[in-house]
């Protein structure tokens, strides 16, 4: 076999070990719930000036009980980013990284065992330039693409490498977004806990390009505990969280709020958005 062979070999497995149905255009999830026009444009307006931020990658929690319009808000970022071009230099690469739905129905989607075989396949198609390097990678680490192998081995060869990568083929690029949606359809605590650590980590991370990722989910205990583990905490102001309560209003605050009756006072961290302030978002009507 060539080695052009091998390499082609390693994209078929790549190919087919990503959940296709947990992508952004996948037919799964169909239709796609979306913000109707003029709707929640506080709310968008504040996630996309976060996911804007050149200056530093950071961490976006969007959450809320069931039913308020999570997944519509998510697919509305997601459409906005894949629209717009990492560079003006390509008609290829698209701000939305990669993508992956949470699901407890689904075997392959309610674990964190596919979730970066299936990021990297997206980066891939968005960025085919990393595609002989994550390969490469495959090659010298075939394991990882085991859904029963270390997350942190799999993160290290399939995300973190092919950003590092592409990190020294784009200069000066508006940063990417991650979204991973449903974090708490995640039928293990356990797993979840560790995905979001590693993922904090990865934010910290100095070779690669500046990124945000997008998390999703129910305001639920063990989600929030999760964001607060000892090894995750020390990172709080890098993490920002997008709070939604039904029925009359939205807050925006940072994973450290405060709740004063029935409003948030919303400690915003100094070193993201540049002052403390109090934001109080006012649902728009649908």
């Amino acid at each position: 076999m060539t080695s052009s062979e091998l390499l082609h070999e390693q994209w078929k497995k790549l190919s087919q070990v990503a959940v296709h149905g947990a992508v952004y255009d996948s037919p799964e999830p169909q239709p796609h719930p979306k913000c109707l026009k003029g709707t929640r444009v506080d709310l968008l307006n504040h996630i996309y000036g976060l996911s804007d931020n050149p200056e530093k990658s950071q961490l976006i929690w969007l959450h809320g009980t069931a039913g308020v319009g999570k997944s519509a808000v998510t697919f509305t970022v997601a459409e906005r980013m894949r629209a717009l071009k990492a560079s003006e230099l390509t008609t290829v690469g698209k701000r939305l990284g990669g993508i992956f739905f949470f699901s407890r129905t689904n075997t392959n989607r309610r674990t964190t065992g596919y979730i970066f075989a299936t990021l990297a396949y997206q980066l891939v198609r968005n960025f085919p330039s990393i595609r002989s390097d994550i390969c490469k990678a495959i090659v010298e680490n075939p394991a990882v693409l085991e859904p029963n192998s270390s997350v942190r081995d799999q993160m290290e060869v399939l995300f973190l490498l092919p950003l590092r990568k592409l990190r020294q083929r784009q200069v000066s690029c508006p940063p990417l977004l991650f979204v991973i949606d449903a974090i708490d359809e995640c039928t293990s605590e356990a797993e979840l806990a560790e995905l979001i650590s590693l993922l904090g980590q990865a934010l910290h991370e100095p070779d690669l390009p500046k990124l945000h990722i997008m998390l999703t989910s129910r305001s639920e205990a063990h989600v929030r505990k999760a964001m607060e583990e000892e090894e995750v905490h020390p990172l709080q102001k890098e993490f920002l969280s997008v709070s939604i309560f039904p029925p009359d209003s939205m807050y925006i605050g940072t994973i450290n709020e405060e709740i004063l009756g029935p409003s948030i006072r919303c400690r915003t961290a100094s070193s993201i958005i540049g002052k403390e302030d109090s934001l109080r978002v006012t649902r728009d009507s649908p």
